[in-house]
């Protein structure tokens, strides 16, 4: 029971990893050539890092590029190592015949394992304890229900249409502005460095923070360090959190601009003012406040200056479908037939006929051999068809061995589908598959050939089961 939970534990991991490995490359090119662009669109680019990370591992859609490349001559040779490696994972633990997978975990598996879990536990400790503390400064404060401070909190509300109720506080302890929760926001100043700041740069701040609770941004980051505490391992995640942190500010600081309420030179002026002061970096990546290293500071002021955004709809809507399109076209990374083995897997095997037109000549079991007349067992079934005829794959599965343009012995085709099952093709000729395709239920894997050993052209189709030899009939008839 444990060695199969780390083996799933494992699989998991090294799948996702290598998908969001692949993705990488891609979104670090396009938001490079892109950078100039509206942060929006940046921000969606980057968050498909995070969401392949935790999508399904059998994700597929019909017009997905993965579905694309799939049918290139390019990626038998360039995917099929990977693809390989990924299926053996996928299909699972089970043998069949010269096939053989090991389902027992060594040595090296478990200290993967107990790295993994230690590295894991110990970021999530790190992430809760942090916020942790931020519920204790928050804790300390001073509820503000009244006076100047609360009205700029109205108008901040008013200004960026937020109709959720904000509890606004002035901690003691903190040094930082800040904002945690989602559905019962509370927005957190410092005390002291508060009272130091001029009313306009008050205003900035706190036009700021209210910036980000319309956008839900704890919400976010909450998502990204859950993610980022089971994926600490891999790069691409930590690189694509600091991206979608820059983009999120920068998309904060269009919203209070476009409000209108504060010129991009006093908002800019009171950004610098304020970071001179606050000492409260360390959690700029826990919760949503004004904050961060000076470069990016100066890449959202001159892009302020520059005033080269605004929050336009036509901006909002290209950065929802270009979201819609990555997620939709780039995100899925099986193909539907690699998708159907693992329902299959899920679900139970619904397997259709090999050809259009079925009528059998020979049944499994003992028989007179056609040719010595000898009794021999027959593992399979014998549909007689003319030449040319059409076979088609039984269910979705893997291509696991392939021969053909063989004179002298039949051409066959096998075919895994998961639980064990694997489906045999003999006496074909024309086969359209390779080792290592994925294949979807009825898909053209091959027509009727030879040579026939003097019986007339027919399939010879096999079913095995856990590496046995099955009625293939008991199965088609389900």
């Amino acid at each position: 029971m444990m060695t199969d939970l780390i083996a799933s534990v494992l699989d998991v991991l090294y799948q996702q990893s290598i998908w969001a490995g692949i993705l990488f490359p891609a979104v670090l090119l396009f938001a490079y050539v892109f950078r100039q662009a509206y942060p929006g669109i940046l921000m969606a680019v980057w968050l498909l890092i995070p969401l392949r990370l935790i999508a399904p591992t059998d994700l597929a859609f019909e017009y997905s590029l993965a579905e694309w490349l799939s049918k290139l001559p390019l990626q038998e040779v360039a995917a099929a190592p990977v693809a390989d490696g990924m299926a053996n994972h996928a299909v699972g633990h089970h043998s069949y015949g010269e096939y053989a997978v090991d389902s027992k975990l060594g040595a090296f598996e478990y200290i993967l394992f107990a790295l993994w879990l230690s590295g894991s536990v110990f970021c999530l400790g790190r992430f809760l304890n942090a916020r942790r503390q931020l519920r204790g400064f928050i804790k300390d404060a001073e509820w503000v229900r009244s006076g100047d401070d609360y009205e700029m909190l109205e108008q901040a509300r008013a200004a960026f249409g937020c109709r959720r109720n904000i509890k606004l506080v002035i901690s003691r302890s903190s040094n930082s502005a800040f904002t945690v929760g989602t559905v019962s926001p509370i927005i957190c100043l410092p005390g002291k460095l508060w009272n130091e700041l001029s009313r306009s740069d008050q205003q900035a701040i706190l036009y700021h923070e209210v910036a980000h609770v319309k956008a839900c941004d704890d919400l976010l980051l909450y998502g990204l360090n859950l993610i980022r505490c089971v994926f600490f391992f891999h790069p691409a995640m930590c690189y694509a959190q600091a991206q979608i942190s820059q983009q999120r500010e920068r998309l904060t600081d269009i919203t209070v601009i476009e409000s209108g309420k504060i010129k991009p030179r006093q908002y800019a002026k009171a950004l610098l003012n304020y970071i001179e002061k606050s000492t409260l970096k360390r959690f700029e990546n826990v919760a949503p406040g004004v904050g961060g290293q000076y470069l990016l500071m100066k890449i959202r002021i001159e892009a302020m200056m520059n005033n080269r955004f605004k929050q336009l709809l036509w901006q909002k809507v290209s950065a929802l479908l270009l979201m819609a399109f990555m997620i939709s076209i780039v995100l899925p990374m099986e193909t539907l037939a690699k998708a159907e083995l693992l329902d299959n897997e899920a679900a139970g095997i619904q397997f259709n006929k090999p050809m259009e037109n079925i009528r059998i000549s020979s049944s499994f079991g003992m028989r007179k051999h056609p040719i010595s007349g000898k009794d021999k067992f027959h593992k399979g079934i014998d549909l007689p068809a003319a030449l040319g005829s059409k076979v088609f794959a039984v269910a979705g599965g893997r291509v696991v061995k392939v021969k053909c343009k063989n004179l002298n012995k039949p051409n066959y085709v096998f075919i895994d589908h998961g639980q064990g099952m694997v489906s045999r093709y003999f006496q074909i000729d024309e086969v359209r598959v390779r080792e290592n395709d994925w294949v979807k239920p009825g898909q053209h894997i091959a027509e009727i050939g030879g040579p026939h050993m003097g019986t007339g052209p027919h399939l010879h189709f096999e079913l095995y089961k856990d590496d046995e030899a099955v009625d293939p009939l008991v199965y088609l008839k389900k």
